[in-house]
């Protein structure tokens, strides 16, 4: 699924400049279907692939409208479809089909900018959300953890009459701790783990919009936070 979307996301990107060439190649005075497989160049990978395959369509005697709404849908962008539905409709009213493209990519190319800022707008939310659990969640799991294993040794070194003693002059029952360090270090590796997984699909969602791009986070997060927690512990430890 990120490979698929990773994939649109290219061609999306693309798209614009294979507008704006077959808009030059119709100025040129080329048909509709020449200037669209003359646009399959190979720096316009993957989406050449998707264009030649367009044109193969069209030469063997498929319409254009519906070789292109067959190109979009497998695609998969929903930009992409509506550019073309707009190209089609462009096409049916026979207006100036190399201006509607090249305006087009222009408006494409306007789009993308904008969502570049936003993005870069929202950064210090993602850098704040990574440095929260990537290092501060962890570097408390530590403290908790050694404080854990200190109370144990220290109460395993009373005895009980001096922790009866104890107890009668102060407020606080000082009694066996039944948890045990390898629990508290099982719970905090499990909690890490889940919090590094909705943390990273939140940051997904913060940037792109949705939740399935921040998986890309995942693997840092959980190498980031793993090795600060047991550093830390061990740190502290000795």
């Amino acid at each position: 699924s990120l490979q698929a979307s990773y994939k649109v996301d290219k061609m999306e990107l693309l798209f614009p400049d294979v507008l704006q060439l077959m808009a030059s190649n119709l100025r040129a005075g080329m048909t509709m279907d020449n200037s669209l497989v003359l646009a399959a160049r190979p720096e316009f990978a993957p989406l050449d692939e998707e264009i030649k395959k367009t044109g193969k369509e069209i030469a063997t005697g498929r319409d254009i409208g519906s070789a292109l709404i067959r190109m979009a849908n497998r695609i998969g962008s929903d930009r992409i479809r509506k550019t073309i539905y707009l190209i089609i409709s462009g096409l049916r009213s026979g207006g100036n089909i190399a201006d509607l493209i090249e305006q087009t990519g222009r408006n494409m190319r306007s789009q993308e900018f904008s969502e570049r800022r936003v993005t870069s707008g929202v950064l210090m939310y993602v850098i704040f959300i990574f440095f929260a659990v990537a290092v501060g969640a962890p570097l408390l799991f530590s403290l908790s953890a050694i404080l854990v294993e200190i109370l144990i040794t220290l109460l395993k070194g009373l005895s009980m009459s001096g922790v009866s003693e104890a107890s009668a002059s102060l407020p606080l029952m000082l009694s066996q701790i039944n948890i045990t360090p390898a629990f508290i270090n099982y719970f905090v590796i499990t909690f890490i783990l889940v919090t590094d997984f909705l943390a990273s699909l939140v940051m997904g969602l913060v940037q792109k919009g949705e939740e399935k791009a921040g998986l890309r986070f995942l693997v840092p997060l959980v190498a980031i936070s793993l090795a600060v927690f047991f550093l830390v512990k061990m740190v502290l430890g000795s």
